[in-house]
């Protein structure tokens, strides 16, 4: 996929697009740097094969309604578009037209506001997707995703939910967030 496409980058700084096979080796680094490792929770990389199954899957599946949908992110850097990150849509298992979001900025790209930027343009995909409220489930001691999730035009709200993180063993409290689309 050639993602120098023509587009004016001066109006189009970020873009989010569908992730295809050719994908995988970024997103596989990705997962395995050492942030992404610890904010997911888990103590080690992934199993390369494991991982793509499930990228190949994702990828094969993207055009199907309410599938879970997969994203690289695109920043216009010395005027070509650079692969950043990665950002998820899935449809929320606690309400109709909902979805869940989550997002993964390389640290190489952190500190720039590019996963607000990405979060809005998550939003505007939300919206044509036919959801009307998105989910974000993030880390209590995770500032920098609340920061850029309120940014967006998140709200906080009063629910939260215990996951078990391996990485240091213990459950960790996952705030809740809502975006009304």
């Amino acid at each position: 996929m050639n993602y120098n496409n023509g587009v004016d980058m001066n109006s189009q700084d970020l873009l989010i697009v569908p992730v295809s096979a050719d994908d995988f080796e970024f997103y596989y680094l990705m997962k395995c740097e050492k942030e992404n490792i610890y904010w997911s929770g888990f103590k080690s990389a992934p199993d390369k094969e494991k991982l793509h199954t499930w990228f190949a899957q994702k990828v094969d599946l993207h055009n199907k309604k309410n599938s879970y949908k997969l994203y690289i992110m695109l920043a216009a850097i010395d005027q070509n578009y650079t692969k950043v990150g990665y950002l998820s849509l899935y449809p929320s298992c606690n309400c109709k037209d909902c979805c869940e979001i989550s997002i993964g900025v390389s640290s190489s790209y952190t500190g720039k506001g590019i996963g607000t930027k990405a979060i809005r343009r998550a939003i505007e995909e939300s919206a044509k997707l036919g959801y009307r409220k998105i989910f974000a489930y993030i880390r209590k001691d995770n500032g920098r995703s609340q920061a850029a999730f309120t940014k967006a035009g998140f709200i906080l709200t009063e629910k939260s939910k215990e996951v078990f993180f391996e990485n240091i063993n213990r459950n960790v409290e996952m705030w809740e967030y809502v975006y009304e689309v």
